[in-house]
C-alpha cells in the first residue's frame, strides 16, 4: 500500500506548482498503473488512482483537522483542502475553511494591498476551474462546489475590496464563466447544478441593468451586449448536445433577457432549421421548440410563421415527423403570450 504521506505530498506539491494554471485531473483504473506509481503526470495532465487519491485524502484530513483554528499553520490547513474536495466534493467543512479564509484576506486588502486578494481569488478560480472541468463524473456536478463558486464570484470577484473592486462584468470574465459551465456540461450530460449556476450569473448580470443608472450608459450598453452574445454561445452548445435538457432548459430561460428580437428570432430559426434538417427526435429539444413557440412574448410577432415551418415538416408524414405532430397539438393546447 502507498503511504499516506508520500501520496500527500505528491499530490499537494503538484497543486503548489500549478496554483495559478488550470490542471485537468483524471482518476484512472488501478489496472493501468503499477503499485509503486504515485502520479501519472503529462505537463499540466495528472491522472491518479482512486486508491492513492484516498491514502492523500486520509493525510490531508489529519493536517486540516489538527491545523485548523491554528493561525500559524493555517496555510497547511488550507493546502490540505484541496485535496480534501478532489476526493469529496461535498465536504463542507474544507469549503467554508477556504471562504473564511478568501473573506480574511479581503478584510485585510486594502490600497496597494489588495493585490493579495486578487492572486487569492484568482487562485481559487483556478482551483475550481480545475475541478470542476476535469473528468471528473461526481465533482463536475457537485452542488457544494458550484455554491462555492457562485460565493466566490458574487462575494469575493463582483464586490472585491472597500476601496476598490474587480471589473468582472466584463466579455471575457463572462466568457470564461460560460466556459466553465459549457466544459462541466460536456463532462457530466444534463449537468443541473453547472447551468443552475448559470441562472445566477445571468440574474447578477440583470441586477447591473437594473440598478441605478449612476454610471455611464455605455457600461449598461454592454451589459445587455453580453446577455445577449451569451444566449448565442449557449444556443451553439445546445446544438451541439442535443439530447441535453438541462442546456435547452437554460437556453429557454436566458431568451426572456434578450433585448434584441432579431437575436431571439435567430436563436429559434436556427434550432428549427436543423431540427428539420437533421431530423432529430430527441424530446429535449422538442420540449424547447414546442415550448417557444407556444409564447409569443418571445418571438412577438414571428410566432406564427414559425408554427407554419412546423406544420410544413409535419405534412411530411413519416416517422421521423412524430414529434413534429406531437408538438402541433401541444402548441395549439397552450399558446400563451406570457413568458
Amino acid at each position: 500500500m502507498v503511504p499516506k504521506t508520500h501520496a500527500y505530498d505528491a499530490l499537494n506539491d503538484f497543486f503548489k506548482a500549478h496554483e495559478n494554471i488550470v490542471v485537468e485531473i483524471e482518476i484512472l483504473p488501478s489496472a493501468l498503473v503499477s503499485d509503486d506509481t504515485l502520479l501519472l503526470q503529462d505537463g499540466i495532465n495528472i491522472g491518479i488512482t482512486k486508491k492513492v487519491l484516498a491514502q492523500a485524502y486520509l493525510k490531508a484530513r489529519t493536517v486540516f483537522f489538527l491545523q485548523d483554528g491554528s493561525s500559524p499553520s493555517e496555510a497547511l490547513a488550507f493546502e490540505a483542502t484541496r485535496i480534501m474536495l478532489l476526493f469529496d466534493s461535498e465536504h463542507l467543512t474544507a469549503a467554508n475553511f477556504r471562504k473564511r479564509r478568501l473573506v480574511s484576506v479581503q478584510n485585510e486588502a486594502t490600497g496597494a494591498s489588495a493585490n493579495s486578494l486578487v492572486a487569492a481569488a484568482q487562485q481559487e478560480l483556478q482551483f475550481l476551474n480545475s475541478i470542476l472541468t476535469s473528468p471528473l463524473h461526481r465533482q463536475s456536478k457537485s452542488p457544494t462546489l458550484w455554491h462555492h463558486r457562485y460565493w466566490l464570484f458574487s462575494n469575493i470577484l463582483l464586490n472585491g475590496t472597500p476601496s476598490s473592486s474587480f471589473n468582472v462584468l466584463n466579455v471575457s470574465a463572462i466568457k470564461a464563466e460560460f466556459d466553465a459551465v459549457f466544459k462541466a456540461g460536456e463532462q457530466h450530460p444534463k449537468n443541473y447544478y453547472a447551468w443552475q449556476y448559470a441562472r445566477r450569473l445571468i440574474d447578477i448580470l440583470v441586477s447591473a441593468l437594473r440598478k441605478p443608472k449612476d454610471q455611464s450608459s455605455q457600461v449598461q450598453i454592454d451589459i445587455q451586449a453580453i446577455i445577449n452574445a451569451s444566449s448565442m454561445r449557449v444556443k451553439d452548445w445546445c446544438l451541439r448536445h442535443p439530447s441535453d435538457t438541462s442546456g435547452w432548459s437554460f437556453l429557454l430561460f436566458m431568451l426572456r433577457y434578450v433585448d434584441a428580437l432579431p437575436t431571439r428570432t435567430d436563436i429559434v430559426s436556427n434550432v428549427l432549421d436543423l431540427t428539420i434538417a437533421f431530423r432529430w427526435q430527441h424530446e429535449s429539444l422538442w420540449v424547447f421548440v414546442r415550448t417557444v413557440l407556444s409564447n409569443s412574448a418571445i418571438l412577438v410577432d414571428g410566432q406564427d410563421l414559425f408554427v407554419e415551418r412546423l406544420y410544413k415538416y409535419e405534412n411530411q408524414r413519416d416517422s421521423y415527423t412524430a414529434p413534429a405532430s406531437a408538438a402541433l397539438r401541444w402548441i395549439e393546447t397552450n399558446k400563451t403570450a406570457d413568458p
